[in-house]
């Protein structure tokens, strides 16, 4: 599930059935908008959430800081 980093519905629902998610980068828009990925496991799945969240980022190297609006073209 591709969702913004500023909020994602389906970690709401998740989080509401007592399920663990994590969301982590994953690239940006053509705009320069960042989106993430979400992880959801079975309850008290958190371990392997996070390992699996970690090999994913380190796998991807999408974790990046973004270029300000007032940096670009400098």
């Amino acid at each position: 599930m591709l969702s913004s980093l500023g909020g994602d519905r389906g970690s709401d629902i998740a989080a509401k059935a007592g399920y663990p998610t994590v969301i982590v980068p994953a690239g940006y828009s053509p705009s320069g908008e960042p989106f993430g990925v979400s992880f959801t496991g079975t309850a008290f799945s958190e371990e392997s959430l996070l390992k699996i969240a970690y090999a994913f980022e380190q796998e991807t190297k999408h974790r990046e800081a973004p270029v300000m609006k007032e940096d670009r073209g400098k």
